[in-house]
């Protein structure tokens, strides 16, 4: 990933993607917390820095099932999980 043609590039891993989920229904009324979680390594002038984001999803159903018994997979929530990652890196450098 290179921002720039006269900058260095930025190599970019992802090393772990991980979706936990909590589901708690009640007579036909359900509430379903799913969190896309996202780490990253960035190797950028011989260093490596590491990071990690999350973007949570909720859906409130009454009386539907559920495809999968899961939540529809979102481009839009692992897009923003590892922008979050790379924000953390970005933090954890400053620091």
């Amino acid at each position: 990933w290179c921002l720039s043609d006269n900058g260095k590039s930025i190599k970019v891993e992802v090393f772990y993607f991980g979706i936990p989920k909590k589901s708690l229904r009640v007579m036909g009324v359900e509430k379903t917390d799913q969190i896309t979680q996202v780490g990253v390594k960035l190797y950028y002038d011989d260093k490596v820095y590491q990071g990690v984001g999350e973007s949570e999803t909720e859906v409130r159903a009454a009386m539907i099932e559920l495809t999968d018994a899961g939540i529809p997979f979102s481009k839009t929530t692992v897009s923003t999980a590892i922008k979050k990652a790379i924000e953390d890196v970005q933090k954890k450098r400053k620091s």
